[in-house]
């Protein structure tokens, strides 16, 4: 579960922990980590917590590597690391900020499909489901970087959805608008967060896409935009 320590991954977390799964959560390196070690404290001996820079190969490979040797091979793949940073034209965008976007949004999403699936192929079942996010679809002004990482998000799992077929394997993904977070309450308080998606549903959507019961849905990316 890459962002495992985010407002969503933290819920999606719980819910795999109360379906009973084992989970593997990269903390940044720098991170303290807290809401990943309440976490480990509630799932005890079925939770990894391990250093892990999710855009560095080597990384992420040892990172994979550790899951194999607590748990086996993963069944499931929930890619919902990433971050935003935006605000500027494209005219005025520091190319490190594009490079920034890119590789913590979308190259780590390739990295860990990557490690994940060759074991996936061999026991012929796996889910992966990415997190985009609703501007991938529909851009705004001032947000290039970001909206193309989410967009190449939704490139990569239709095309690994089309390299899945038949193996028993599922590539899909959810497309949120702005998610019901403290931190979003707190950067937005004017705005009317009835309409926000609530990260408790989308983290029920992640786990039937991650469910046996999902097997018929591949290459599906599922919005969901609040107001209910």
């Amino acid at each position: 579960m890459t962002g495992g320590q985010g407002a969503l991954g933290s819920e999606v977390v719980r819910r795999f922990l109360d379906a009973g799964a084992n989970v593997a959560i990269p903390v940044r390196p720098s991170a303290t980590g807290e809401p990943a070690k309440e976490h480990a404290r509630q799932g005890a001996a079925r939770v990894i917590e391990r250093p892990c820079d999710v855009t560095a190969e080597q990384d992420v490979a040892g990172f994979v590597s550790a899951v194999h040797e607590k748990f086996g091979p993963p069944d499931v793949l929930v890619h919902a690391a990433g971050g935003y940073d935006g605000g500027k034209r494209v005219d005025e965008m520091p190319a490190e900020m594009w490079d920034r976007m890119l590789s913590l949004n979308l190259r780590s999403a390739f990295l860990f499909a990557k490690e994940v699936l060759p074991s996936m192929f061999a026991k012929r079942y796996g889910r992966l489901v990415f997190v985009s996010a609703a501007t991938a679809l529909r851009p705004t002004a001032r947000s290039a970087a970001y909206a193309v990482a989410k967009r190449g998000i939704l490139t990569l799992m239709e095309v690994l959805a089309e390299e899945v077929k038949g193996t028993g394997v599922t590539a899909n993904a959810v497309d949120p608008s702005i998610l019901d977070t403290p931190a979003n309450r707190q950067s937005m308080p004017e705005a009317d967060w009835k309409r926000w998606v609530r990260t408790e549903d989308l983290a029920s959507t992640i786990l039937y896409l991650c469910s046996p019961e999902a097997r018929e849905v591949n290459g599906a990316t599922l919005p969901l935009r609040g107001g209910v």
